[in-house]
């Protein structure tokens, strides 16, 4: 059996591409975005702060030698992130899909957001989940590699201390502008980018490799997701993060109910961490120790409740691309997103 026929809302992409045409170009769209966008986020740092390019290329290296190396950083890095993640897909799929098809396609995708209870749901779930994560989170953490990987894993923790310095530096959130625009550039832009590009074109697109199957295509959109934050030592609680995620968009057939969620994880650390910083909070949410395990027991037990009436609440409120009447008399859309004349 299709695991299309547990998904009543196909979350296949309507395409005159082949799959693997369209993999080869998001791929180059992505990552002519990055180059892009980096130049161009580079650039309106550079001129804002009034530094030139050799300075530039110190800030993030030596934060501390620059008081404005936080503004900078999180400029640059806000900009090559629409730019490679948001703007370069929807150019993308504007460019590629026929006229009635995209405007099926947006509207059934990114469209009306849906029930407000699915997307309460959908935050909530994610919240409930975290002392469970907690645990997945130290055990990857600590997870020793076999000896003969010793070089391969010296240079993975060497790079997730540089990486933990940045977003050490782009959570430093001093003032009520400092939290602002944090959420701007760690929560609201990746919500959006990543949700739009993982789950809204890469997960459909890898399905219809492996004949339609959504969960393969859940499950290597989460893998990719995880792989593209180089953060080796937490890969694991962020793939599955992203299926999670995944499993949210196959449910509800829209974009914006993973997107909430997305939103909910980045935003509540966000929001957690300037309450600490600024002494209204006694525990550092940025502390990875684990849940207590009987709050682990009851996280797991709820998540796992808790998903099970959101699918079938999302199920029952889905949008299934079959009902939006923009194709074309006697058209219609498979669930191998085939057309049909």
């Amino acid at each position: 059996m299709r695991d299309d026929a547990l998904f009543p809302a196909p979350d296949a992409l309507p395409d005159p591409l082949g799959p693997w045409a369209r993999l080869m170009l998001l791929i180059g769209t992505c990552l002519t975005g990055i180059v892009v966008g980096g130049l161009v986020g580079l650039g309106l740092s550079c001129l804002i702060w009034g530094v030139d390019f050799t300075t530039a290329s110190f800030v993030s290296a030596t934060p501390a030698n620059y008081p404005f190396a936080r503004g900078f950083v999180l400029l640059s890095n806000s900009v090559a992130h629409l730019l490679a993640l948001t703007v370069g897909p929807i150019i993308l799929l504007r460019a590629t899909l026929p006229g009635s098809w995209w405007r099926t396609w947006r509207h059934t995708r990114l469209g009306a957001p849906g029930p407000a209870l699915g997307l309460l749901g959908a935050g909530a779930l994610l919240i409930i989940s975290i002392p469970a994560m907690t645990w997945v989170i130290d055990w990857n953490a600590h997870l020793v590699p076999p000896p003969w990987l010793a070089p391969l894993t010296d240079w993975m923790r060497a790079s997730e201390e540089k990486l933990r310095a940045i977003t050490e530096l782009l959570t430093r959130q001093r003032t009520g502008l400092d939290l602002f625009t944090a959420l701007l550039g760690i929560a609201v832009l990746p919500a959006l980018g990543e949700e739009l590009t993982f789950r809204g074109i890469l997960q459909p697109t890898v399905a219809r490799l492996f004949g339609g199957s959504t969960t393969a295509g859940i499950w290597v959109a989460a893998v990719v997701f995880s792989a593209i934050h180089v953060q080796f030592f937490g890969f694991v609680p962020r793939m599955l993060l992203g299926a999670g995620f995944g499993y949210l968009y196959a449910w509800s057939g829209r974009l914006w109910v993973p997107m909430v969620a997305h939103l909910t994880n980045n935003g509540l650390q966000l929001v957690l961490l300037y309450f600490y910083q600024h002494g209204m909070l006694p525990l550092d949410p940025a502390n990875d120790a684990p849940a207590p395990w009987p709050w682990m027991l009851a996280s797991v037990l709820l998540t796992l409740a808790g998903g099970w009436a959101l699918r079938r609440y999302l199920l029952a409120h889905a949008t299934p691309l079959l009902t939006v009447p923009a194709l074309r008399p006697g058209q219609y859309v498979s669930a191998d997103a085939s057309f049909r004349d």
